[in-house]
């Protein structure tokens, strides 16, 4: 009590930026420097303890941390690193000393911020302290649901799935026909794409829709190639006619059985064709 009483009632000071010490390292941060951190008291105090014939040892871990209530776990960083000392007491045993909290016990109840100040770093904002701990609940949650996502949660999963039976292979089934599935979905959505892709009707459209985009007449949301291109011709009344012949054309070629004179005359129709302005006379094809 005398030893903690003396670093409380003397000038000793908490801080993490101390000047190194030499062979000599207690003598000169008890008499000389008197700054130092939670290692320097500790090993200080179980110096002065040993030389007064109590048996002491210093003990290291951590003091601190941030609560995290989403994922209800406590996260210790680095920086949460403590020192302390247990000192033998006749009748008691082991006793916890924590010769820092008489220098600066706001370091022991409240961690290593408040003991070195708030905004002392540029670093150290409570926006970047939110920020790691939502990155540390993030990496919380794929530790836990991902890298440990082992056999017996696996077989709880399928259970609340319904399906009780976990043998492997009803398992290697279930996966077989769940990537059978899956294959023949993008097989079906691919030659979906390519039988579009090789259209030349559907080509030539795209093409046309492109244009009557850039003139003013982008297509709705909802509307038939049949009634943007009714649209247009009000839009255009100088191309009206042009249009109903795109139209009709479109139409037979697209929907039609074996139109394939239709399908060549719209193509070459939909490739000569260049909308104008409102009020403008209609630019001839070709040109």
């Amino acid at each position: 009590m005398a030893v903690l009483r003396w670093f409380n009632e003397e000038e000793f000071f908490y801080s993490l930026e101390t000047t190194p010490t030499g062979r000599h390292g207690a003598d000169e941060f008890l008499f000389d420097l008197r700054v130092g951190y939670c290692e320097h008291y500790a090993s200080a105090f179980a110096l002065l303890m040993r030389g007064a014939g109590i048996p002491t040892r210093v003990v290291t871990g951590y003091q601190g941390g941030d609560w995290q209530p989403n994922g209800r776990y406590l996260l210790v960083r680095q920086s949460d690193a403590h020192a302390w000392t247990e000192v033998w007491l006749e009748g008691s045993g082991w006793t916890r000393v924590d010769p820092t909290a008489a220098v600066a016990p706001e370091r022991v109840e409240q961690g290593s911020r408040s003991a070195i100040g708030q905004g002392r770093h540029v670093l150290d904002t409570e926006w970047l302290r939110n920020l790691r701990n939502r990155y540390d609940r993030f990496q919380h949650l794929w530790n836990r649901w991902i890298l440990g996502f082992d056999a017996q949660r696996q077989q709880r999963m399928l259970e609340r799935l319904g399906m009780p039976d976990t043998r492997p292979g009803a398992i290697a089934l279930m996966m077989v026909a769940a990537l059978a599935a899956v294959i023949a979905a993008v097989t079906l959505v691919l030659l979906g794409r390519s039988w579009r892709a090789t259209d030349p009707v559907v080509r030539a459209w795209v093409r046309l829709e492109h244009r009557l985009k850039r003139a003013g007449m982008p297509r709705r949301s909802g509307e038939t190639p049949l009634e943007l291109l009714e649209r247009a011709a009000d839009f255009l009344p100088d191309q009206a006619v042009e249009l109903e012949t795109l139209a009709e054309l479109y139409s037979l070629a697209r929907y039609g059985p074996g139109q394939t004179g239709k399908a060549e005359r719209f193509i070459e129709l939909s490739k000569d064709f260049k909308p104008g302005k409102p009020g403008e006379p209609a630019p001839l094809a070709g040109v």
